[in-house]
């Protein structure tokens, strides 16, 4: 593996990367370098492109279940590989890594569905709270729900200025639905998720939030590296923080899955999730998430 894959292996699976507005989709293999149809180059290495196909080649091989039916991605979730060789892992009760699977398994159903009310009475079921409506300071809010960021996803998706009196409920909906549709495309809707080598889990127990991430390099790891990468928007704050929980309980459960789904295009997103156990409330909580090599990254991964 050479240096310029290791750094994509640690920046843009394990590490949350800034969405990238560049137009993509239809490509041409040119000189060594993926180039998009507007002309806008990523270099890429023969080898690099040659990680994209073979990814590809892998997940089309791979068994599916509906991104809707969150029973069967349940049980592909409860039968997936074990992240190998990382450094405190953990195996916790049959019951903690159930409502791993379902929660994963619920939010891919309303992002298959498009179904941001719906998303938002879950998120509200399990004690989170839109930032926007308990955070008054703008330099109080993470970076992504700042006012500026704001007007600029609202511009990006709408080819409007952000409306002032505009509800943090309303731009909920619309980045949570926009970003799925992805410019009309549905690059990011899920219609199947890839069960087999599409999903990979570890289960750890952490005592900082830098022993998260990275991971270390195990075999397997290269069907989620690739140079079109975007993080996900983080708009729900947890009822409790992953520092709140390390503070109170000296540490706590985090696991990263790696998943893949599939549009209806035939696009794959392979997405790496992170999230950490509040063992009071028994919810797991989203930390971080984040996608690469995939076709079209401009949207980035979603709200959560």
């Amino acid at each position: 593996m050479n240096t310029k894959q290791n750094l994509n292996l640690q920046r843009l699976i394990f590490r949350k990367p800034i969405i990238a507005v560049v137009v993509s989709v239809a490509v041409l293999v040119l000189a060594g370098k993926l180039y998009f149809h507007h002309g806008y180059p990523i270099d890429l290495t023969q080898e690099d492109i040659q990680l994209l196909v073979a990814s590809k080649s892998v997940f089309d091989t791979c068994p599916m279940a509906p991104a809707s039916d969150t029973a069967a991605v349940e049980s592909g979730l409860a039968e997936a590989q074990t992240i190998p060789d990382q450094l405190n892992t953990v195996t916790p009760s049959d019951d903690i890594r159930s409502r791993l699977y379902y929660t994963i398994a619920k939010w891919i159903s309303f992002r298959a569905a498009i179904d941001p009310d719906g998303f938002a009475r879950w998120m509200r079921s399990r004690g989170c709270t839109l930032f926007q409506e308990i955070e008054t300071a703008d330099d109080a809010l993470p970076y992504d729900v700042r006012a500026g960021r704001r007007a600029e996803f609202y511009e990006f998706y709408t080819g409007q200025n952000i409306p002032p009196d505009l509800s943090a409920v309303a731009y909920h909906d619309l980045i949570f639905a926009q970003s799925l549709k992805c410019l009309g495309k549905e690059a990011l809707r899920p219609v199947s998720v890839v069960l087999g080598r599409g999903l990979a889990i570890v289960i750890r127990r952490n005592d900082s939030r830098e022993s998260v991430l990275p991971l270390k390099r195990w075999d397997g790891a290269e069907l989620w590296i690739g140079n079109a990468a975007g993080g996900g928007t983080q708009l729900w704050k947890p009822p409790v923080s992953f520092e709140e929980l390390l503070a109170r309980d000296s540490g706590a459960l985090t696991a990263v899955v790696l998943l893949t789904t599939r549009s209806r295009h035939g696009a794959y997103v392979p997405l790496s999730l992170t999230l950490y156990y509040d063992p009071p409330s028994q919810e797991w909580f989203f930390m971080d998430v984040t996608l690469s090599n995939t076709e079209d990254y401009r949207c980035g991964a979603g709200v959560y």
